[in-house]
């Protein structure tokens, strides 16, 4: 495969390369790890904070010892290699840089114990029976009617307690800490006009915006913001960093959706990244109908949300995933 890409090269100069399939695959699995991480790294400091008292916690923190990412089956598991095998190619450290996006360099429980990571930390990707299996018709009917495949699962390992040394941490400095240090956006501004009226926050990421949102949802790390209309989803939208960028979705489970200013139409669990001129999303629509999409004007039935990039906002490090190159 690779050989025949070199060849057409070589015979047509003006051939470019069509990597938005690539870039979708990696900004699928981006979130797919995060949210897998999230999960067994809370799982892993719930099952052992509870030995120790609250004054032991607030100066201490529990080191990553090993963090394992485990592919649900054997599409996952031959696409995620093919993908790293590929890079890995024209570049023997694309793993460590592609997981430097995806890992944070710490992460809290609600409790406000403490788990870093190591600077040159790397989780592994392993493979066990499930991995190696081919869906069968019964599982993907199962899967279809779920709404959602899960990709991965992960398995994380802390050591014991280590004493903080001249760190100062606050509740919730994770975000800001890391990727201050990266040069990249941990925060995004919201303008929501609701049956309250018109209001401005400021919100670190993950955030979900919804009716109702689910308390459980800040145990994740998610900014709850509630929206007091009739017609918006009890979870509407999901924002969340993507790699260098900024990007939201609706959830699967929403029975409404939003639209754009330009009439375009939201489609649940499909990513869309926020530019840099932000944009206002239209609340209140079906998702199962085609109606035509316009912009409603009673806030108090139909909310209107804007997503905005805070000003602070700098020159991204990497532009979309880094791209394979020759040498």
């Amino acid at each position: 495969m690779f050989t025949k890409l070199l060849k057409s090269l070589k015979k047509n100069p003006e051939f470019s390369l069509k990597t938005d399939d690539t870039e979708k695959f990696a900004d699928t699995i981006s979130v797919e790890l995060k949210t897998a991480i999230v999960d067994a790294i809370t799982n892993s400091i719930e099952s052992i904070e509870g030995k120790y008292l609250r004054s032991i916690l607030e100066v201490s923190y529990f080191p990553l010892k090993s963090l394992i990412l485990v592919p649900s089956d054997f599409e996952v598991a031959q696409s995620i290699e093919e993908f790293f095998r590929v890079h890995e190619a024209i570049d023997k450290d694309f793993k460590n840089k592609f997981f430097s996006n995806v890992l944070q360099k710490e992460y809290q429980s609600r409790r406000g114990s403490l788990v870093l990571l190591g600077e040159d930390f790397s989780p592994e990707i392993q493979f066990d029976k499930s991995s190696i299996e081919q869906t069968s018709e019964d599982e993907k009917f199962q899967i279809s009617l779920k709404g959602r495949k899960i990709l991965f699962r992960a398995e994380a390992l802390l050591g014991a307690p280590v004493r903080r040394q001249n760190l100062e941490f606050s509740k919730n400095s994770s975000n800001k800490f890391n990727n201050e240090k990266l040069g990249k956006v941990s925060e995004v501004t919201l303008l929501i006009t609701d049956g309250e009226g018109h209001k401005v926050i400021n919100v670190s990421l993950p955030t979900i915006i919804g009716r109702s949102p689910d308390e459980k949802c800040s145990k994740y790390g998610f900014e709850i913001i509630p929206v007091n209309s009739k017609y918006i989803s009890r979870h509407q939208i999901i924002i969340i960093p993507v790699m260098e960028d900024i990007c939201y979705f609706v959830p699967e489970e929403a029975s409404l959706t939003c639209a754009t200013k330009d009439s375009e139409k939201i489609i649940p669990s499909k990513i869309y990244k926020v530019n840099n001129s932000g944009v206002r999303l239209y609340c209140g629509h079906s998702v199962d109908h085609n109606e035509v999409v316009t912009g409603n004007i009673n806030p108090a039935e139909y909310p209107v949300i804007e997503l905005r990039l805070p000003n602070s906002y700098k020159a991204r490090v990497f532009q979309k995933t880094p791209q394979p190159r020759l040498k």
